[in-house]
């Protein structure tokens, strides 16, 4: 019987079995899945290393003719406001293009 903060367990004992040393063939399995699992985790983060060292980030902004419209005409109308960002006109929204090469 344990007591435990969430009340008592009762565990009945089945069967008995001396602890032993597994046989290299019994662990062989065991370790290769291991070293399997560390090596893919190494190799992935040394590629991500490399990915991001090699990375160019280019970004690009495209405001089309309509929105340079906008733009122009808000900055044109607020000169007097300049300094108040209460009172500035919202711009429009622009196109961004990110691409990694």
């Amino acid at each position: 019987m344990i007591k435990e903060n969430d009340g008592l367990h009762i565990i009945k004992m089945i069967q008995r079995k001396p602890s032993r040393q597994l046989s290299f063939e019994e662990a062989r399995p065991l370790i290769e899945s291991e070293l399997r699992t560390s090596l893919s985790e190494k190799r992935k983060q040394e590629w991500e290393q490399q990915l991001k060292q090699n990375a160019k980030i280019e970004i690009e902004i495209m405001i089309t003719n309509k929105a340079k419209g906008k733009i122009g005409n808000a900055q044109k109308g607020n000169r007097a406001q300049k300094n108040d960002i209460s009172k500035r006109r919202s711009l429009p929204a622009v196109d961004l293009t990110c691409s990694v090469k």
